[in-house]
């Protein structure tokens, strides 16, 4: 066992004793999400991944061992297992070697050479095989053994009986297949031809060769299925003589009589029985490990799936689309039950379309309904534009969502779904499904065979067995990731919780149905057939809200609660029930569209906010309001000192209590920064009212801040603390100065101190989001007065509410009126000339400079109203005007290119003389790259038009974040021309056509040859190299553009996901030189980036754009070693992060962002 242990330990790269841990543990029956959860300081915190991983191998390595034992036994029976045999067999690392070895040994079937050795011809072959020195002629020995008897008529007939002989013998030699099969590995090929003159999907591999080593999972299942449809032919082949070469070196003793003949039997041993049976052992190895690649890929694909995020608690509309039958609706409540269920017909012709629409707007009226989950199968973009029509026509106040319902049909017929739904027909239960998909994905799925779930490619030509194991521990894994509600979980849900069987989980049901809901974990040892060891693997999974008990709702184990008790801040429990309280009154009393709002502002909880106001406000400069500000804390602790002050108490007793108070509600709501400093500097304020001494604002603001930065010295780099700290400070000074002007008139003062604070973080805000809202002074000199009404009325409803709740909900009367006026102020500037300035992320030294002209400024704003003079103020504004013109965003010279660090994918921006491209953007790991990282770092370069943008070729991960461009106007980035390939083909490519077009972009189709002129200004060239115009591929990665941009000695490649066959054209048509920078083809797959190619380009460096531990494995070994050995250097985006790139043309730095 210690030998299995050892070489676990090895390959998995982890501690032995780690993996000693992890066998005793499943040994002891504990399973992968319990250990992986609940015995982390046993494993070195393995994750599920890693543990299955072992658990698969060490499966496989104790089968390996049996066998072992099995084949030993079986020799030594026959009287023939020696020392050295018995080692061989011991040290075998596979059990193909160890096959290898029982070889000779095995019962076969009845073969040539089995008729032979009947015949008695065993001692002529093995007297001709030792070919020894005094070795006879083959053909007089053979006379010897004519016997016509025996059926051996002639020497000819006992010859050929020997060769039969020796050539099983030969295959049968263990270390000579284990040489060939090395061999084949190394330099075979698998080839396939047509089998048929027709034309069909398999086209691609009618005439295709690829070495082994280089073949693709999918290029291997496509074969496969070919040859099982009967259109190819397929083969493994390998250099004949090379193999003969071998074998020979390894039979034939050279000199020998019998030299000839055992070479003619080695030949035969080759081509009869030895090479058959390496291209059935290969083909096999081959499908195997295209079936895992395939099943990984499958379980990676299901596993996002099933995690998307729920959205709980809403009444939801679920469409399942159809053209024939319509389209089927269920309406959900909160929880998941049925409401309501129709059938609607809006293909059927615009007249049953508005029939549709005023159906659905009934339902939605009659039910509440806040979502709609749109299925998306067949007529799923008709129904989203009804849907689209149906918001439109109720106003708003609903939202739609494109959801899979892969698998639905399944389930809706399924016995589970008839059980659950015997009432509904089966085209309904599909739409409820799709409504319950929106609400609690994972929840719904888990009632679907994986299988059925169709996220992978090939799903139906994998093992099933292989293929199920694997899929339904990735529904264990993610089930137990997130724990179930015991009181809620359906026996689909409860059954893949570590643990528990189908047995128990229908068990546990019933016992809930019987005894009502579990009010502790403990009572789940109740449930019959459910004992402590199957109670231990799974009460860390199991959520049980009711339970008076904290410890139960969360993933603590009971074996855990004693250490857990004494750990746990119960004041900090107690404010946060407290505060869930709160919100949920908020939710009942305030109307919908407010209660988001008020539970920001008053308990700074932002999980109902929605997006839309968010960005509204923050867009316009407001956003500070939907935080606690320390101006809301400064006002509540300010009355509750003088509602103690006018009771009667004392300085002492009414600041400590005020500052209790405060505490606790800072505890509540978070210590934020800007609440922090609140409620220090009015414990201060209280503290020097108690001392009697002057309140002195700079002292009160440097206390918090050097108290905050003891304990959180990363707080220095944070916008919130930047900004809060900046606001009351610009109060002070430039706010102290500017006041003076003012006089004793309010509005100017209001106006003056917003005015400075803008002044004063506007270069925080510009670094932090790179875009100034230049009407946000005015728009908070009207706001921020009002906000503390907001929140002291917000706070009088939400006490009052819990003694005459219709009286709390009036309260709140005046706080939605506000709201709404500034929904209303913020739209009405949007529409208003330079609403948002994107100026881009300023440099150090640009924010120095400014806020050097800040404080010039005001210092001669400060003498001129000591000594009036209009040039004097005059020169004080220029001051500060001066500042802003720093905050400009400067244009390097020379040509600027960065690799976006996109995760699993491509991004390339490029800029020179003003000018700007964008050759593909997107990330296999989400779709949300455009949004999250390509805006942001457009609008950090100060960036709101792209002159030009790229698609090298349809996927996902290089048009994700164009598209995102193209269809989000909320982005802010218009693209001038979309560039696409000719040769490209595919929806997404008709698709972003459209788009572009619709959004006023210009479509411009490249082909090689074509050259981009002006494009980045006049002295940088920008070529298409590659593909022609009439190019035709299946693969869609050899449809990729290729780019090559010149910059006076500067060259670059961008490749896209060109394959080798594309590179190969390239050079037989000449068009590749060397290059100082390529962006190595397909993220540095071993189907690109072939020697010739990279021989011929001698790139100065190479970038790989690919994601950190991506499942591909790239930059694939090979590719590295090549670049390598052409003295390239390498750099990749998932080390480096974003590269960036600067060149005037002769000098060239690169610089990575996470160096």
């Amino acid at each position: 066992m210690q030998d299995i242990i050892q070489q676990l330990a090895a390959e998995l790269n982890k501690d032995p004793r780690h993996v000693e841990n992890v066998v005793r543990l499943l040994d002891e029956g504990n399973t992968i999400p319990f250990i992986a959860r609940y015995r982390k300081e046993l494993h070195g915190a393995m994750d599920d991944t890693a543990l299955r991983t072992l658990e698969e191998r060490l499966q496989y390595l104790r089968n390996l061992e049996d066998r072992r034992e099995a084949v030993k036994k079986s020799i030594e029976e026959q009287g023939k297992l020696t020392e050295e045999l018995s080692a061989a067999i011991d040290t075998a690392r596979t059990l193909a070697e160890v096959e290898d070895l029982y070889r000779p040994y095995k019962q076969k079937r009845r073969t040539r050479a089995t008729a032979a050795r009947e015949k008695g011809l065993a001692p002529l072959a093995e007297v001709l095989f030792a070919q020894g020195p005094d070795c006879p002629d083959p053909a007089a020995e053979a006379a010897k053994y004519v016997d016509p008897e025996k059926g051996v008529e002639t020497a000819e007939d006992a010859l050929a009986g020997a060769s039969d002989i020796i050539a099983e013998t030969i295959s049968d030699d263990a270390a000579l297949r284990k040489t060939l099969r090395s061999l084949l590995e190394r330099e075979g090929k698998l080839c396939s031809q047509a089998a048929v003159e027709e034309d069909s999907v398999y086209r691609l591999y009618y005439d295709f060769a690829q070495p082994l080593s280089r073949l693709q999972g999918h290029q291997v299942l496509a074969i496969n299925r070919g040859e099982k449809e009967d259109f190819l032919r397929v083969r493994v082949e390998l250099d004949r003589d090379r193999a003969l070469q071998t074998v020979r070196r390894h039979v034939i003793v050279p000199g020998s009589a019998a030299m000839e003949f055992v070479k003619a039997a080695a030949e035969d041993a080759y081509d009869r029985l030895i090479f058959p049976a390496l291209e059935r052992e290969a083909r096999s190895a081959l499908t195997d490990q295209a079936d895992e690649g395939a099943i990984g890929q499958f379980a990676l694909n299901l596993k996002p799936l099933l995690m998307q995020p729920p959205v709980k608690g809403h009444v939801t509309m679920g469409l399942d689309p159809g053209y024939r039958m319509g389209c089927k609706v269920a309406v959900v409540d909160g929880t998941g039950k049925v409401l309501d269920t129709a059938v609607v017909y809006p293909t059927y012709g615009e007249r049953q379309k508005q029939e549709a629409i005023a159906k659905l707007s009934h339902l939605v009226r009659k039910h509440g309904v806040e979502h709609i989950a749109i299925g998306n199968g067949t007529a799923s973009r008709e129904t989203e534009q009804m849907a689209v029509e149906l918001i439109h026509r109720l106003g708003g106040g609903l939202s739609y969502m494109i959801v899979s319902e892969a698998g639905a049909s399944v389930y809706s017929a399924s016995k589970l779904a008839a059980d659950e739904f015997p009432e509904y027909d089966v085209n309904l239960r599909s739409a409820v499904s799709i409504a319950r998909r929106l609400q609690d994905p994972l929840a719904e799925l888990v009632k679907i065979d994986p299988k059925a779930i169709g996220v992978g490619q090939y799903q139906h030509d994998m093992p099933q067995a292989r293929l199920g194991e694997a899929l339904d521990g990735v529904v264990e894994d993610c089930v137990n990731a997130v724990g179930v509600d015991v009181n809620t979980a359906s026996p689909s849900l409860l059954q893949r919780v570590s643990g528990l069987t189908a047995a128990t989980a229908k068990n546990l049901v019933k016992y809930r149905e019987e005894n009502g809901a579990f009010t502790t974990r403990r009572q789940v040892l109740k449930v019959p057939k459910l004992g402590p060891k199957a109670f231990e693997q799974c009460a860390g999974f199991l959520r049980v809200p009711e339970s008076k008990n904290v410890l139960d709702h969360t993933g603590v184990h009971p074996e855990s609660y004693e250490a857990a008790d004494a750990r746990v801040d119960r004041l900090a429990e107690a404010l946060r029930n407290l505060k869930a309280v709160f919100s949920a009154r908020l939710l009942k009393i305030a109307p919908q569209e407010d209660a988001g709002i008020l539970m920001a502002v008053l308990l700074g909880d932002k999980t109902r906010l929605p997006d839309p106001v968010y960005e509204l406000y923050r867009s316009n400069g407001i956003s500070h309001l939907l935080a606690i500000s320390g101006l809301h804390v400064s006002v509540i602790g300010l009355g509750i000192w003088k509602g103690f002050r006018k009771g009667g108490a004392g300085f002492w007793v009414s600041g400590l209590l005020a500052s209790g108070i405060l505490i606790l509600y800072g505890k509540m709501v978070g210590f934020g920064p800007s609440v922090t400093r609140a409620v220090l500097m009015a414990s201060l304020s209280f503290l020097a009212k108690a001392f009697g001494r002057t309140y002195d604002i700079p002292s009160a603001l440097c206390v918090p801040c050097l108290i905050l930065l003891m304990f959180r010295p990363y707080l220095l780099t944070q916008a919130g603390f930047q900004l809060s700290f900046l606001a009351v400070g610009a109060i002070f000074y430039p706010g102290s100065v500017l006041l003076r002007l003012a006089g004793k008139r309010k509005l100017l003062q209001s106006f003056l101190i917003s005015l400075s604070v803008q002044m004063a973080t506007g270069p925080v805000i510009l670094y932090h989001s790179f875009e100034l809202p230049p009407y946000g002074v005015f728009l908070n000199l009207a706001v921020i007065p009002l906000m503390t009404y907001v929140a002291v009325s917000g706070f009088a409803g939400l006490f009052g509410s819990f003694l005459w709740e219709a009286g709390g909900a009036a309260f709140l009367g005046g706080a939605h009126y506000v709201l709404r006026f500034y929904e209303g102020l913020c739209l009405l500037t949007e529409r208003l000339p330079y609403s948002n300035l994107v100026l881009g992320r300023p440099a150090f030294w640009q924010m120095a400079l400014y806020y050097g002209c800040l404080l010039a400024g005001t210092l001669v704003f400060s003498r001129a109203l000591k000594r009036p003079g209009f040039r004097r103020m005059l020169f004080g504004a220029l001051f500060w005007a001066a500042g802003y013109v720093f905050l400009l965003p400067i244009r390097p010279s020379g040509l600027f290119v960065t690799f976006l660090d996109v995760g699993q994918g491509d991004g390339i921006y490029l800029e020179a003389d003003g000018r700007n491209l964008l050759v593909d953007c997107g990330s296999s790991w989400g779709n949300e790259v455009g949004e999250d990282c390509l805006v942001p770092f457009l609008k950090s370069r100060g960036v709101t038009h792209l002159d030009g943008a790229a698609v090298s070729h349809g996927d996902w991960d290089h048009v994700s974040g164009i598209r995102y461009l193209l269809e989000s106007e909320e982005s802010g980035v218009t693209i001038g021309t979309l560039l696409l390939a000719r040769a490209g083909t595919g929806e997404i490519y008709e698709e972003l056509a459209r788009t572009a077009r619709k959004r006023g972009s210009t479509v411009c189709y490249l082909e090689a040859g074509d050259r981009l002129e002006g494009i980045l200004g006049r002295e940088v060239s920008v070529e298409c190299l590659y593909p022609a115009g009439d190019f035709s591929s299946e693969d869609r990665n050899e449809e990729s553009l290729v780019l090559s941009v010149a910059y006076g000695g500067f060259s670059m490649l961008l490749t896209g996901d060109v394959g080798i066959s594309g590179e190969e054209q390239m050079i037989e048509e000449g068009r590749l030189r060397p290059v100082t920078v390529l962006k190595a083809g397909h993220h540095g797959s071993s189907t690109s980036s072939g020697e010739d190619f990279v021989r011929i380009l001698k790139p100065s460096w190479v970038i790989f754009s690919y994601g950190e531990g991506n499942r591909y494995g790239h930059p694939h070994e090979e590719v590295v070693e090549r670049f390598q050995d052409a003295g390239s250097s390498l750099l990749g985006t998932a080390r480096m992060g974003a590269i960036e790139i600067t060149t005037d043309g002769k000098r060239v730095r690169l610089k990575g962002y996470r160096n």
